[in-house]
C-alpha cells in the first residue's frame, strides 16, 4: 500500500514508519519504529537507505481521531533537497548501539 492506492473500503495512512526488526531481543524489545514520516516517499527512501543488518519494513500509520502530522512535504522534492545539501549523506538510520544490531 502506498499514498496514492485506492482501496475501497480502507483509509489511507496517515504517516509511515519504518521498523527495524532485531535479529536478537534486547530485554525482551524485538524492533523499534523510525518515524513517523508524511509520506511513503520518505518513508522508502530512508528504509532503502539503512545499512544494518535487521529485516526493515514500512508500516502504515493511523493516528487518533483530531491527530495529524504537522508537515506536508512531497518526497520526491524533500529526498532531491536532501541531496543537493548534503551530496554525500550519512548512513539514514538513527544511532543505535552496535549491540543490537
Amino acid at each position: 500500500m502506498t499514498d496514492n492506492e485506492d482501496h475501497e473500503g480502507t483509509f489511507s495512512p496517515d504517516g509511515w514508519g519504518v521498523y527495524h526488526h532485531w535479529l536478537e531481543p534486547v530485554e525482551d524489545v524485538h524492533g523499534y519504529m523510525y518515524g513517523p514520516f508524511p509520506s511513503y516517499d520518505i518513508a522508502k527512501a530512508i528504509k532503502d537507505n539503512t545499512e544494518c543488518g535487521c529485516d526493515v519494513a514500512l508500516v502504515p500509520l493511523m493516528f487518533p481521531k483530531g491527530v495529524v502530522m504537522m508537515a506536508g512535504i512531497d518526497g520526491v522534492e524533500a529526498i532531491k533537497a536532501l541531496r543537493q545539501l548534503m551530496p554525500d549523506p550519512p548512513p539514514m538510520h538513527p544511532v543505535v548501539p552496535d549491540r543490537v544490531h
